[in-house]
């Protein structure tokens, strides 16, 4: 288990060097018992020796190291295998692996030694981090190679190993681990983490009662070292056995007990733990559900499901397939050596030569399973976000459903003017211009007019931050990654404007560059909700019709939008939702818009979207509605791609985050409602809450 030393780095540093230089008794001990001869720096042997107990005072003495490029070789391994192991025990992200492969490089994989198992387990964890479970695989198999004795660091790779096996869906393989760890730790305080993933494996293949029978094992351990957090996370295990069981008396009682010790969200913690899981295993144990809601969307997903379940079992096949010739192969070049000494060096080439022909049926396997798993990524990609309960089915917008309308409707005058005529006659907008420039959908905002889209910018970000969100200033292009990762890609290809020359995609919406900035980061529990907001321009190809519909500023290439972007817990988006449906709401009621919240149906509702609720203004000179705010709960669709996760301090699993975002606003249709509804006879008086910004009440 992880530990952190309750005083200040600084004064752990002071007292680290005072040790150090305290005597000849305790630097001969150290050098004795912990390291090797050749290692000549005593930081490196005092920050080993504090590594378990101090992690943080170890860190402190380590990252206080200069020029640590200069030290021997012998020093510099070390070095790189004490900080990395220094910042995983302080919950520092391993994002780099060229540090750890310093001490990989030096202390080999031939040898066993407790350093060359401990460089290949933290190489392991850096693949583990970053989503490369069969490189994991491979270092922490390694690792247990090089292990020269039994003890708690073997346990923690078995461990390990074993959620590796668990996320791949090798469940089999998972337990036999988890067991090889609670072997080591049996008796131990630790005993319970292994305990717990052999009950979690039973409950992924639906074994409730070799499930409850394990967590009840551990809870009883737990019960006894009286570790409240961890006994309060095995009520929330136990309450979510019980309730796949069905045992509602049960489930209660156990949710009842984890509320006492860890707040009244524990039921929602528990609950979100049991639905957060991998599309491929939900479509697997759920193929008519997601067939059914995504029907919802007016998607036919029965071939698509098919082909997926059954590629990812022909994936795994060939994993499988792949992984027992590599044991035979390596049972064989144990052998080998063996033949040789007894000179029988005949049976000894047959033998390597059965591990050439082993090798290169892997290497055929592997390459087999990737062309699957290519696939398999490709049509997952393709499939929609599943629809929320809430979502109703329907063709269109036409079958949206209004949750909120204003009753203050304004009346069209006779004398009214559509706001292109008004943005003309107050020399506001030229789109004219716009066109000759660029083309149609690019219109030139000039004097008032340029002036009112900055007022509007600073109005939306000035109520954003307000309200919580941190304001970031995006790039306006983004990589192929960054679009799969937020679900532009596939599905909008086309409709992006695309530079070829760079494969860079001109954004379509803030959202994009900003909820990929934390593409690939697991976020600290305490760190969330993140919330952001950004402005940008966005840039849109599919605003290319013609027609009433698309005159002015409805529909346009190129706009201007204020973005609100959350990343929350999954067992809270929906409450985020909801605040950030309010929020959106405060800024039309202080712009004096009548507005008007839409639900979208399964017809309307966006590939990426689980929930979505509209904002509409009304054009007084138009007499229609026009959307100028989606605002919509991704749930983990959008976070599964970006491999976005947190993990809470003390817990070793991530869990998926879930994105939502809102436009706070678009400004165009913004701009057009607000010119017609506040037109009169001496111009256009703008809202109170832009004067300040425009610096007048009226334009004239």
């Amino acid at each position: 288990m992880k530990t952190r030393c309750c005083c200040s780095k600084r004064y752990l540093l002071v007292f680290s060097i005072l040790l150090v230089s305290v005597g000849s008794i305790f630097m001969s001990v150290s050098l004795s018992s912990c390291s090797s001869p050749s290692v000549k720096n005593p930081l490196l042997l005092c920050a080993d020796s504090l590594m378990e107990t101090y992690p943080d005072s170890a860190l402190s003495i380590l990252e206080s190291i200069t020029y640590p490029q200069k030290m021997p070789r012998a020093d510099r391994a070390l070095y790189a295998l004490l900080l990395t192991q220094a910042r995983h025990k302080n919950y520092i992200a391993l994002e780099d692996d060229s540090l750890i492969k310093t001490a990989v490089d030096y202390y080999g994989d031939k040898k066993k030694s407790l350093r060359a198992a401990k460089a290949h387990y933290y190489w392991g964890a850096i693949y583990s981090e970053k989503g490369y479970a069969s490189f994991a695989v491979e270092e922490y198999l390694t690792a247990i190679r090089l292990m020269p004795v039994r003890n708690e660091f073997l346990a923690m790779i078995y461990d390990n190993l074993a959620e590796c096996y668990e996320e791949d869906r090798l469940y089999n393989v998972a337990i036999e681990n988890y067991r090889a760890a609670y072997q080591i730790l049996k008796g131990k305080d630790e005993q319970t983490y292994p305990m717990r993933g052999i009950a979690r494996v039973f409950l992924l293949q639906n074994e409730k009662d070799s499930a409850l029978y394990y967590y009840q094992q551990a809870l009883d351990c737990t019960l006894a070292d009286q570790d409240s957090s961890l006994i309060g996370a095995l009520y929330h295990d136990l309450a979510m056995v019980y309730s796949e069981k069905k045992d509602y008396i049960q489930a209660d009682k156990f949710v009842s007990k984890a509320i006492l010790l860890q707040g009244q969200d524990a039921i929602n913690t528990c609950l979100s733990k049991a639905q957060i899981m991998l599309n491929l295993k939900f479509i697997q144990e759920n193929k008519e559900t997601v067939i059914e809601r995504l029907a919802v969307k007016n998607f036919d997903a029965r071939e698509s499901v098919e082909k997926i379940i059954a590629l990812d079992n022909q994936r795994k096949s060939l994993q499988q397939e792949a992984e027992a010739k590599q044991a035979q192969m390596n049972i064989i070049a144990k052998e080998i050596g063996k033949l040789m000494q007894s000179g029988q060096k005949e049976a000894a080439e047959k033998a390597r030569q059965e591990t050439a022909d082993l090798k290169s049926a892997i290497a055929g396997l592997n390459s087999r399973r990737t062309e699957v798993s290519n696939e398999l990524t490709d049509i997952l990609l393709r499939l929609p976000n599943m629809p929320h309960a809430s979502v109703a089915k329907g063709k269109s917008e036409a079958d949206n459903e209004i949750v909120k309308i204003v009753d203050n409707i304004p009346q069209k005058h006779e004398n009214d003017l559509p706001h292109w005529e008004l943005a003309r006659k107050y020399d506001l907008i030229d789109f004219e211009t716009g066109v000759k420039i660029t083309g149609a959908g690019f219109p030139l905002y000039k004097g008032l007019g340029a002036r009112l889209q900055r007022a509007l910018i600073n109005f939306f970000l000035d109520e954003n931050i307000k309200a919580g969100y941190q304001e970031v200033q995006p790039p306006l292009m983004v990589n192929a990654d960054s679009g799969y990762g937020t679900g532009q890609l596939p599905d909008k290809d086309g409709q992006m404007y695309y530079v070829n020359e760079d494969n860079l995609y001109l954004i379509p919406t803030a959202e994009v560059p900003v909820t990929n900035i934390y593409r690939d980061v697991i976020l600290d529990g305490d760190q969330l909700p993140v919330k952001n907001t950004a402005y940008s321009a966005c840039f849109r190809r599919e605003a290319g019709s013609y027609g009433k519909d698309v005159r002015g500023l409805n529909r346009l290439h190129q706009f201007d939008k204020v973005e609100i972007v959350q990343i929350t817990r999954p067992e809270v988006s929906y409450e985020a939702l909801e605040g950030m449906v309010k929020h959106v709401e405060s800024l039309l009621i202080k712009l004096g818009l009548p507005y008007r919240i839409v639900r979208l149906c399964g017809g309307d509702i966006s590939f990426t979207s689980a929930l979505t609720f509209d904002f509409e203004v009304y054009s007084k000179a138009q007499e229609k509605w026009l959307e100028v705010s989606s605002v919509s709960n991704f749930e983990e669709f959008q976070a599964n791609r970006l491999k976005l996760r947190f993990k809470d301090k003390g817990d070793k699993k991530t869990t998926t985050c879930h994105t939502l975002n809102g436009s706070s606003l678009a400004l165009p249709r913004i701009v057009a409602a607000l010119l017609e509804n506040y037109q009169c006879e001496e111009g256009i008086r703008l809202p109170e809450v832009l004067q300040t910004f425009m610096g007048t009440e009226m334009i004239r």
